[in-house]
């Protein structure tokens, strides 16, 4: 499978720093400021080598990637660990990371696109990103960075993808649009519908239709992804994070989460 990106052919084998996404799943302890994590980055496993990893396992990544397969995802992250990550500039480890990252992120972006996410989010999230990379210099942040990026995109393409596995339709996708521009206020499927000029009803029905879901909890678990995101890789208090992607109060946010993921958000952010 190859990946166009920037009209230069991109192949699996091209993706350099997926390796750093296995620190998001050792990350369960509470971050001393934003985007500031404990990290310890694991050795490669008894027996293995100092070497690039093999582009069959790529190709499984690009797989898991392109179905917004989380689990997947985490588990051969735990086999990218075991090789050596690309230096792409001698002598400048923080650097090399860096490149390493912008690099990663473009064919994730383009990946992401292929798979259904709006062209628009995709491009916009990735370059908020890396505007982050660039404001940062410690290695622990960089890898939380990169583990957001992907979760961000994987949990996109998972949330994008129509019940059907066809394309969703121009409504259904600008109604998507306007969500993740919004997903943080009071938004109503009233106010939606006004925004995409559709009538209520109908956009809720065709809302199950091609999603399999109804308007409320497909916002509801976007912003329950987010608010892993920030569980794991922030320090703002439960509160502040409930209220931030609004919830309409700390009770309400924490019971969808235990009802979501069987565990609170406290327990989940302290889990191991």
């Amino acid at each position: 499978m190859s990946i166009l990106y920037l009209n230069v052919i991109i192949r699996p084998g091209d993706f350099p720093l997926i390796c750093g996404f296995i620190n998001f799943f050792q990350l369960r302890k509470k971050a001393a400021a934003d985007f500031a994590v404990p990290i310890e980055t694991p050795s490669p496993a008894a027996g293995s080598v100092e070497r690039h990893h093999p582009y069959e396992l790529d190709l499984r990544f690009v797989a898991a990637f392109s179905e917004g397969d989380i689990d997947e995802i985490e588990r051969l992250s735990r086999e990218y660990s075991n090789y050596r990550l690309s230096t792409f500039c001698k002598g400048n480890d923080i650097r090399s990371l860096k490149n390493n990252l912008i690099y990663s992120s473009a064919l994730l972006t383009k990946a992401a696109i292929d798979a259904g996410v709006d062209e628009n989010y995709a491009y916009r999230t990735t370059e908020r990103y890396i505007n982050k990379v660039e404001s940062e210099g410690s290695r622990e942040k960089l890898l939380g960075l990169n583990g957001m990026l992907i979760l961000d995109l994987a949990g996109r393409i998972k949330h994008s993808c129509s019940k059907t596995g066809k394309a969703l339709s121009p409504l259904i996708k600008n109604a998507l649009a306007f969500i993740d521009e919004n997903y943080d206020k009071q938004l109503s499927l009233a106010r939606l519908a006004a925004e995409v000029n559709a009538n209520s009803s109908y956009l809720s029905r065709r809302f199950a239709e091609e999603l399999g879901t109804s308007y409320k909890n497909y916002v509801n678990n976007l912003r329950l992804e987010k608010a892993k995101q920030l569980l794991l890789f922030s320090n703002r208090s439960i509160s502040e994070i409930a209220f931030r992607l609004g919830f309409s109060s700390q009770s309400h946010f924490t019971n969808l989460f235990k009802k979501a993921f069987n565990a609170t958000p406290g327990e989940f952010r302290n889990s191991d």
